[in-house]
């Protein structure tokens, strides 16, 4: 049990001794501040491997600011994160892989009564008891059915932006999954009727606001969750764009054709154009305010690029959606003016996005050993890279990340009362023998093709599979047994260190010894695996959207249980929805 689970008031005590110990001038960054540093978690949606001007592709000159920061920083060359936005957010913010939560499968949609279960506590929640203000903008995406999923209830003193998967960009309306539309913007606890402005003018705004107002001489965690450069491919407004960026990006999107063609991934281009201008603000807003030089920034991608929107993760194989590495590996830097000169550059070791949970709190806060002792590794999946960023004659702590074990299933009728399709998934890496192997299972061959430009996305999925009606079989026997018995695609083993493009299938090459370590750790992830926390849609949430001028917010009440598991996280009991009318337009 975690010792930071509402459950378990000792852990609550021992968070606060440890709060108490906290100490920049005993960790090994620059001592030029006494007092904790800000963090910022500047998360980028759905941005490809080369969708960045340093990996030199196509985009090279059209992210100056990300490019300076990055090399003025710590390049993370193995940074690994999920597959999909929901499990990787779960993971950044919980510290635990996400089959460890119950998020591994899916993400929620608009009327799916889910989300991070309630026992679970988050990265600000803690910085909130070490006495740090925490805000977020932009999405959210980890639930909202009931209040308690909402970021209020999970340690933000504030939250502005959206609880859905995407929205559009200007009239921010957000489309369930059987194509129901509604107005999904909000600030605090209630509607933003704000539909005027493009969601990267109102995200940044409100950034340079939190910053502004915000108490120098108190500590600032900001998870700036952006919108960009997630679909829909909506063209940002000129103002993003100097007269050169105009000429240069001169196509037009056509909305029927978001395959690899000029217009697609043009507006792509001009999407992290965006992206890296509301950086570029929002330093510039920490220099100004005087606050920069005391901040550690964290920038990363969610997940892999979309080949069907236009992202682009060559060389790898894989896109968004697959545990190949071109749906987890993404790009990832942490840059600081408190990092010593001599660290900056590139960090080579296995790094997966939730340790960047115990790497803030062990490493940049300083927690004293004694404090936790052995506690991380006892409620956390992440590890503490600290030590190893810090110093290069240290290997990193990790020597295998899991990538995920789950099995989803799709409903095979029109009415959603049957689901038999079945499709399971497993990527785990390792360390065996000297070699960094990687086990994929259950992606079909029209999964894990790599896209080049010129492309045109055709996905064919391999739909060769078996049916089977009763689930309680997942409790029974084998995982490899359970699997193949339940997909037919064979193992594909790749050892990543000489093959990053996973070009070359070892699975019948390696020794059945290695097969069999590989398939144990599988199945020790799968042991341990909490239950899935998803949930298919509740009707009855459509008349609270109507009623309440059809914005989304929460539906379902909160159980004593519920109200128990977030006593002390979030307002007052039986807030509810204030609307607030929000006419002014932003501009950038």
């Amino acid at each position: 049990m975690s010792v930071l689970n509402k459950s378990n008031p000792a852990g609550l005590t021992l968070l606060v001794l440890a709060a108490t110990l906290l100490g920049i001038g005993a960790n090994l960054l620059d001592t030029k501040t006494s007092s904790q540093p800000h963090v910022i978690l500047f998360v980028i949606d759905d941005q490809g491997y080369s969708d960045i001007g340093y990996q030199k592709k196509d985009f090279a000159s059209l992210s100056p600011a990300l490019d300076a920061a990055a090399h003025d920083g710590i390049k993370l060359t193995s940074y690994y994160t999920q597959e999909q936005c929901t499990p990787a957010r779960a993971s950044l913010l919980t510290g635990k892989y996400p089959s460890s939560v119950g998020m591994q499968v899916k993400t929620p949609d608009l009327t799916e009564p889910w989300g991070v279960p309630l026992q679970y506590t988050m990265l600000p929640e803690v910085l909130k008891y070490m006495g740090y203000k925490t805000h977020a903008v932009g999405k959210w995406h980890l639930g909202f059915s009931k209040l308690g999923y909402l970021p209020e209830y999970r340690g933000f003193d504030f939250f502005a932006g959206y609880y859905s998967r995407k929205e559009d960009y200007y009239d921010h309306t957000a489309t369930t999954r059987t194509g129901h539309y509604y107005n999904d913007l909000h600030e605090g606890m209630s509607n933003n009727y704000d539909i005027s402005s493009y969601s990267a003018d109102i995200y940044s705004l409100k950034v340079h606001q939190i910053l502004e107002e915000h108490d120098n001489t108190e500590p600032l965690f900001l998870y700036y969750s952006n919108q960009l450069m997630h679909a829909p491919l909506e063209l940002p407004p000129d103002h993003y764009f100097s007269d050169e960026d105009l000429e240069t990006l001169t196509y037009d999107i056509d909305s029927d054709d978001n395959a690899f063609t000029d217009g697609g991934r043009t507006a792509v281009a001009k999407m992290l154009r965006a992206t890296d201008r509301v950086f570029e603000k929002m330093v510039e807003s920490l220099k100004s305010k005087g606050m920069y030089d005391d901040s550690i920034i964290i920038v990363m991608s969610d997940n892999g690029g979309c080949p069907y929107y236009s992202g682009y993760n060559v060389p790898l194989r894989g896109h968004k959606n697959t545990v190949y590495e071109g749906g987890v590996r993404v790009n990832a830097f942490i840059h600081s003016p408190l990092l010593p000169k001599s660290v900056l550059g590139e960090y080579p070791h296995l790094f997966h996005i939730s340790d960047i949970f115990p790497t803030i709190l062990e490493g940049f806060l300083g927690y004293a050993p004694e404090a936790l002792g052995t506690a991380s590794a006892k409620f956390l999946d992440g590890m503490d890279q600290f030590p190893a960023l810090l110093d290069s004659s240290l290997s990193g702590p990790r020597t295998e990340l899991l990538h995920n074990v789950k099995v989803e299933s799709y409903a095979v009728d029109s009415d959603n009362s049957n689901y038999t399709h079945l499709f399971p998934t497993v990527g785990l890496r390792t360390s065996i023998g000297g070699r960094s192997l990687k086990l994929v299972h259950g992606h079909g061959s029209g999964m894990g093709q790599t896209y080049a430009i010129g492309d045109s996305m055709v996905v064919g999925i391999d739909t060769e599979m078996n049916l089977c009606e009763d689930l309680s079989m997942y409790e029974l026997g084998d995982f490899e047994d359970v699997w193949s018995y339940i997909y037919s695609p064979a193992s594909q083993v790749f050892d990543i260190d000489g093959d990053m493009e996973e070009v070359y299938n070892l699975a019948e090459e390696v020794a059945d010894a290695v097969m069999d370590e590989l398939w144990q750790r599988a199945d020790h992830y799968w042991d341990v695996s909490a239950p899935s926390a998803l949930a298919y849609g509740d009707n009855s949430a459509f008349q609270v959207f109507a009623d309440n001028h059809y914005y989304l917010c929460p539906w379902q009440e909160m159980s004593d249980e519920d109200w128990a598991a977030v006593e002390g996280r979030g307002p007052a009991e039986g807030v509810m929805w204030t609307p607030v009318e929000r006419t002014a337009t932003v501009h950038f």
